[in-house]
């Protein structure tokens, strides 16, 4: 059996192994955000920025006091974030850029090695696992992490997606709902709107 194919396997066999959770289980609110700073919120100290909703959901939840990304850029910490894995280990040394530009095929300035182009299919993502034990996911917002199939939001985890597959400098931008393209070239002055929309409908 090849190492790729035995991969696989033992991530669906981990997977298909998880039990199924009591029904007393918390919910789960993830806010990952690009370039902000420990002390950006008030909460943790913050005088120029006001943040009350946030505030409100660390007053309720678990703050975090000690917690570090594992790298200062978008694709490799998001990678950390959803695996528990350091970026290496996975073979994302970089950010990743689109496979189709507006112009044609890109050839990504960073080399990854192994032919690497997003998150690996055997990689296990908290997604993943939270999936299995009966949780429902959602993710908004950017990924980062891929964008074909084995490596989108739905393939590792996500049973609801809506959001973009890459930064907003990068093009072509669009916001896919699942896999398929919802808006195209997207109006950057309205992403908060528009994400905000759709979190408080889902």
């Amino acid at each position: 059996m090849k190492q790729k194919d035995l991969r696989m396997r033992e991530h669906d066999e981990y997977l298909s192994s998880i039990k199924e959770g009591g029904k007393d289980r918390p919910n789960i609110i993830l806010v990952f955000v690009d370039d902000m700073g420990y002390g950006d919120i008030s909460c943790f100290g913050a005088t120029a920025i006001n943040t009350p909703c946030l505030d409100a959901i660390a007053a309720k939840g678990a703050k975090l006091n000690n917690f570090f990304a594992a790298s200062p850029i978008c694709s490799p910490s998001r990678f950390s974030c959803l695996t528990g894995r350091y970026p290496t280990r996975g073979y994302v040394s970089g950010v990743f850029f689109p496979s189709v530009t507006t112009k044609g095929r890109l050839f990504n300035k960073f080399m990854f090695k192994h032919g690497v182009t997003g998150i690996c299919p055997d990689e296990i993502t908290v997604a993943e696992v939270l999936k299995a034990s009966g949780y429902k996911t959602a993710m908004f917002g950017k990924w980062h992490l891929g964008d074909t199939a084995p490596m989108l939001p739905n393939d590792k985890g996500f049973e609801y997606f809506y959001g973009a597959h890459y930064s907003v400098d990068m093009e072509p931008y669009h916001f896919y709902k699942n896999r398929e393209i919802d808006r195209e070239f997207v109006d950057k002055t309205q992403l908060t709107p528009i994400l905000t929309g759709e979190i408080l409908r889902y």
